[in-house]
């Protein structure tokens, strides 16, 4: 199974493009961020929720919850980070960033499992 470099997958994935997948709409906005109820529905409060669109993060100050767009759409979809990473990669259209593979050492020599757990020595 491949490692997904989830450090690059939030850089690439856009809070803006989150919120347009899930259907969130805002009720009030500034110049680098828009106000909307929580996504996960912990209140009705309009303006409780704060996305970010220069941070790429968001926050509910009503349920204290909040994180990076991945973090937003693995809550509400219920999904595991690795899950979320590649369904947004294909919806959004974007390339799944892998970490490159890291040659094993061949330096560090294979202990014999009996000497390892030798108490007498």
């Amino acid at each position: 199974m491949p490692a997904i470099d989830f450090g690059r997958v939030k850089q690439i994935v856009k809070l803006g493009d989150v919120m347009a997948l899930l259907g969130l709409t805002w009720t009030r906005q500034s110049r680098t961020f828009v106000r909307a109820r929580c996504p996960l529905g912990c209140h009705e409060d309009k303006h409780a929720c704060k996305f970010d669109g220069t941070t790429n993060l968001w926050y509910c100050h009503r349920c204290k919850t909040g994180g990076s767009a991945l973090d937003l759409y693995c809550r509400v979809k219920h999904l595991t980070v690795f899950a979320a990473a590649v369904e947004l990669c294909e919806l959004l259209h974007r390339e799944l960033p892998l970490l490159a593979a890291v040659p094993a050492r061949k330096d560090r020599a294979v202990k014999d499992p009996e000497t390892v757990l030798d108490t007498d020595a």
